[in-house]
């Protein structure tokens, strides 16, 4: 079952692995959860930071942080997590359907700024509603 919990704390330096050209932190999550999470970037973890996991058994007495992906990570794979790249996208849409409603005449040239943000939010409601699935 999924897990959701921010790192409360890095709890070693990073240990590089040539096979598999991974990092590996040992982290305590806000939930109290603890175990070995492995990264590509080494500065990728940050204390703070937001993390949907698994939490499985390493086999060695402790555990492992497995990441977890939403429909959207899973479907997009590494621009999912690029929040600016998700933003630029979301505005992006929102800006070409305020666009397609003022050519159509169904929203005013002063209701064009309002409609764009109204999009937005929607965009948010469903981003969080994917997170679910």
């Amino acid at each position: 079952m999924a897990k959701t919990s921010k790192i409360k704390a890095i709890l070693s330096q990073a240990k590089w692995y040539e096979k598999t050209s991974t990092w590996y932190y040992d982290i305590e999550m806000e939930n109290g959860d603890k175990g070995s999470k492995g990264v590509k970037d080494k500065d990728s973890l940050k204390v703070g930071q937001e993390l949907n996991y698994d939490l499985e058994d390493d086999g060695r007495g402790g555990f492992r942080i497995k990441a977890v992906k939403n429909a959207f990570q899973k479907a997009y794979g590494k621009i999912a997590d690029n929040k600016e790249y998700q933003v630029g996208v979301m505005v992006g849409a929102s800006i070409n359907c305020a666009t397609t409603l003022l050519a159509h005449d169904i929203i005013k040239k002063e209701q064009f700024e309002d409609t764009v943000k109204w999009l937005c939010n929607i965009s948010l409601k469903m981003k969080e509603h994917f997170k679910e699935i």
